[in-house]
């Protein structure tokens, strides 16, 4: 997933990468990488807020951990 998601925002269809992220989180959610991809995500497309959101919460789980 994380491979796909990156491509997507890289070509900067976000609303894909979104798709693709959620579903990720809700398969791995205690993955922060997914998390901050996905204020990754919302930086690109505007939305600082949302953005800011998730950065801080991938902050907080600890980037990369995954269980």
């Amino acid at each position: 997933y994380k491979n796909i998601c990156i491509s997507y925002i890289k070509i900067e269809q976000y609303e894909n990468a979104l798709k693709f992220l959620n579903t990720a989180i809700s398969l791995f959610p205690n993955d922060s990488d997914y998390v901050k991809y996905l204020g990754i995500t919302y930086k690109k497309m505007g939305d600082t807020l949302k953005s800011k959101e998730y950065l801080e919460k991938a902050k907080m789980m600890g980037e990369g951990q995954q269980r």
